[in-house]
């Protein structure tokens, strides 16, 4: 019958490209394709394009690498997914209206019964790309390959390229991480209008994840440091994570111990911010008594979960920031 023409262009296999939104500063959403980490990054359109080959690509924050077709974040294959669905019902909407002017064709007027058909497309969905505070963005360019990107936090391997700029970007880290927490009394007032418990929430994370990144940072400078003073001598895997270690390492090979830098106040306080952040990034912050036994903090119990204050997360910096004058002497 006429009216199933329209149909035959359904048949075979068509391929649609879907151009991803940018942000207002034209960076491209990205998302780790590891399950382990899944950090969320920002990388120019350009930079995507230029600079980015298709198979691989690094994450800036565990080096992980994959083919760039495998960094969309959820939003973005929700995204891709509605844009595809909105396309095939435009073209199906086409079709049948094809369809039902075939059909109300063959219909004669004045008889017994008449019918017609009409077709009423759907209303269109948006969606908007993720847009990061400004104080808590970091922008690098790569020093290698000139890639651009951006991250919340530390992040230090090229997408593009892989190279790792830790070296020269830690101090950006310090200063991303003390906006961050300068911004979090006027972010919380502004949710506070709102709902005050998700307010507090709020504060608390950016908190706790100012210290993982921090102390995260730090490590992956000492550990860089590390291994361009000693010519590529090997240290066992989060050796950077304690103190001691740390400063055994750095003895050995004739340079200053952390705790002939710092005072044994700010060790101590040092140490206890260190496994602070352990048990956040290992234990959802809960009280263990391994924790009790490497820190004597009489005053949380076991089970109980840490606290952090923003002045706290803030001298941490200060004595990491002296650490790494240290070490880039």
């Amino acid at each position: 019958m006429a009216f199933r023409k329209p149909f035959d262009r359904l048949r075979g296999t068509r391929t649609i490209t879907i151009k991803l939104p940018v942000d207002s500063e034209g960076f491209l959403d990205r998302q780790c394709a590891s399950e382990e980490c899944r950090g969320v990054f920002k990388v120019a359109e350009g930079s995507w394009k230029d600079h980015v080959k298709d198979e691989v690509v690094f994450c800036p924050f565990c080096r992980h690498q994959d083919k760039a077709e495998e960094w969309n974040t959820e939003e973005q294959n929700r995204y891709v997914r509605r844009k595809a669905k909105e396309l095939v019902e435009r073209e199906v909407h086409g079709m049948l209206k094809e369809w039902a002017k075939d059909f109300n064709s063959t219909q004669r007027s004045g008889g017994l019964i008449s019918m017609s058909m009409s077709v009423k497309p759907q209303v269109n969905s948006w969606v908007f790309p993720a847009r990061f505070a400004e104080a808590m963005k970091q922008k690098i360019a790569c020093e290698a390959c000139g890639c651009v990107f951006a991250s919340i936090g530390a992040a230090y391997f090229c997408p593009a390229c892989g190279h790792n700029s830790v070296l020269r970007t830690f101090s950006e880290t310090l200063k991303t991480i003390r906006g961050t927490l300068a911004a979090i009394s006027a972010l919380s007032a502004a949710i506070g209008d709102g709902d005050k418990d998700h307010a507090v929430d709020v504060a608390r994370l950016l908190v706790e994840q100012s210290l993982v990144r921090v102390v995260g940072g730090f490590e992956r400078f000492s550990e860089a440091r590390f291994q361009q003073v000693s010519g590529g001598s090997e240290f066992k895997r989060g050796a950077f994570q304690r103190l001691g270690d740390a400063s055994d390492l750095w003895e050995k090979i004739g340079r200053r111990r952390y705790d002939q830098v710092l005072s044994s106040s700010d060790m101590a306080f040092l140490g206890k911010m260190l496994q602070k952040r352990h048990l956040l990034a290992h234990r959802e912050g809960v009280v263990d008594s391994d924790y009790l036994k490497k820190t004597n903090d009489p005053s949380i119990a076991v089970g109980q979960r840490i606290r952090l204050k923003e002045a706290d997360v803030i001298r941490v910096c200060e004595l990491l920031e002296v650490l790494a004058r240290e070490l880039g002497k």
